[in-house]
C-alpha cells in the first residue's frame, strides 16, 4: 500500500510538470511559426532511425522524412525532420508545406500538426492523464479516509 501512495504522489507531481513542459514547447513552436516563412517542400526520403530499449535491449525503427525546399535566398536545402514515425508519415515525392526561419534553413520543419506540435501535444496528453489520475486518486483516498461513501 505504501507503494500506491508513492505512485499517487508521483502522478500528482509529474502531471503538472508535464503540463508546464507542454506550455513551454507550445510557446517555442508558436515563436517559430511567427518568425518563420513558408516554402513548398518535396519529400526525398525517409531516413530510418533506430532506437534501443535500455530495459529489453530490443531495437525499433522509425522513419524521419527528409525533404528539400527552395529558400528565399535562392538556394535549395535538404533537411531531415527531428520527428519520426512508424510507418513513415510521408511518401517519397510527396509535396508538402514547410516552414523555416530566414537565414536558418536548418531550422525547417514540415508544416503539419504532428511535425510542428508533437512535443507540446505529447506532454499535454501525458500531463492531463497523469494529473487527472493522480488528483482523482488522491480525492478518492481522502474520501475513503474520511469515511465518505464512494459510489461507482
Amino acid at each position: 500500500m505504501r507503494y500506491l501512495g508513492w505512485l499517487r504522489r508521483t502522478f500528482c507531481f509529474t502531471g503538472p510538470v508535464f503540463l508546464i513542459m507542454s506550455a513551454y514547447f507550445a510557446v517555442r513552436t508558436e515563436d517559430f511559426v511567427t518568425r518563420s516563412v513558408s516554402a513548398t517542400a518535396t519529400v526525398v526520403g525517409n531516413v530510418p532511425i533506430q532506437t534501443r530499449n535500455s530495459t529489453t535491449g530490443q531495437t525499433s525503427t522509425t522513419y524521419a522524412p527528409q525533404f528539400t525546399f527552395l529558400a528565399n535566398d535562392g538556394q535549395r536545402y535538404t533537411v531531415t525532420s527531428s520527428v519520426s514515425t512508424d510507418p513513415p508519415a510521408f511518401e517519397v515525392g510527396q509535396s508538402v508545406n514547410a516552414r523555416y526561419i530566414p537565414g536558418e534553413a536548418g531550422s525547417a520543419k514540415l508544416d503539419t500538426l504532428w511535425q510542428m506540435w508533437s512535443a507540446a501535444l505529447g506532454f499535454a496528453i501525458g500531463g492531463a492523464f497523469l494529473t487527472l489520475v493522480g488528483f482523482g486518486w488522491t480525492l478518492l483516498a481522502w474520501r475513503r479516509r474520511a469515511g465518505v461513501a464512494v459510489s461507482a
